[in-house]
């Protein structure tokens, strides 16, 4: 998968690297997409695709970070506090799966 250097995104869509950046930090869905190689952070073409996505909400369209948020997770189909609702219902699948695990075990053990 190519991957693009702030510089070249800079020069490919406007968005300055300060800006850049400080959108990376603040938009966790973005940093999904960046990798740092050799001190520099480089971004996916779905990276390049959501700066500009975030662009135009920010800059053409005037909302606010906050504003910007709640629609990328609109987009997405889930609601700010979903996504992390799920991970920790996720978990505690993965848990409940472990004890389920061990109870067979310790029974399997107990009917030897």
């Amino acid at each position: 998968m190519r991957h693009y250097s702030l510089t070249q995104i800079e020069r490919i869509t406007g968005i300055r690297k300060s800006v850049a950046v400080y959108w990376i930090r603040e938009f966790p869905s973005l940093a999904d997409s960046v990798i740092e190689e050799d001190s520099e952070l480089l971004l996916s073409m779905t990276g390049v695709e959501k700066l500009l996505r975030l662009r135009l909400l920010l800059m053409e369209q005037q909302f606010t970070l906050g504003g910007a948020r709640r629609q990328l997770s609109r987009e997405a189909g889930s609601s700010p506090g979903e996504t992390e609702s799920r991970r920790k219902l996720f978990k505690l699948r993965d848990e409940l799966v472990n004890l389920r695990d061990i109870l067979d075990e310790n029974l399997d053990e107990a009917a030897e």
